[in-house]
């Protein structure tokens, strides 16, 4: 993760927050394809990529090197957050939720970034009650995010800034 935020910061000039409506969803085939209408809402509720290709100013290598980190960093933290849970503790899992919260604030993940967010706040409250119902959907909301990441690496080829020399 402190990689893919050094790459970022050396790119990253300024976040701007544009509003388009053009998603990614995928399209048959495996590809990847643009599209404006009502399904790109939900889609954007788990995966906002323009927002975070407008925050790297567009550069696609970039992109899929922050997906692959994050797919591959997340399921470590999700599992320190349910040890975390399971064994109740509070400090943990406000420490595990605030790990994945920043992942996905990243990524441009919003409703994942959000479940964290609420964990995180559990956590720091010291107040676990229904922390195991919440971790079980934080898993199924990243195993989501982790079919529509995939796709799109799959779709989009092997190339990223570190096979580019970047």
């Amino acid at each position: 993760m402190i990689h893919m935020i050094k790459q970022v910061k050396r790119k990253f000039k300024k976040s701007r927050l544009l509003g388009m409506n053009i998603r990614y969803i995928p399209a048959e085939e495996g590809r990847m394809a643009l599209t404006q209408d009502s399904k790109s809402d939900s889609l954007r509720s788990e995966f906002d990529s323009d927002d975070l290709l407008d925050r790297i100013e567009g550069d696609r290598a970039l992109f899929i090197d922050i997906l692959r980190i994050f797919l591959d960093d997340t399921p470590k933290l999700i599992s320190e957050l349910e040890s975390a849970v399971k064994s109740g503790n509070a400090d943990g899992v406000e420490k595990a939720a605030h790990a994945i919260k920043g992942s996905c604030a990243m990524v441009s993940a919003k409703r994942l970034e959000g479940l964290a967010h609420h964990m995180e706040t559990m956590g720091r409250n010291g107040n676990l009650k229904g922390s195991s119902d919440l971790c079980r959907e934080i898993i199924q909301c990243f195993q989501a995010l982790n079919r529509i990441m995939t796709s799109f690496l799959k779709a989009n080829g092997p190339k990223s800034s570190l096979e580019s020399g970047v």
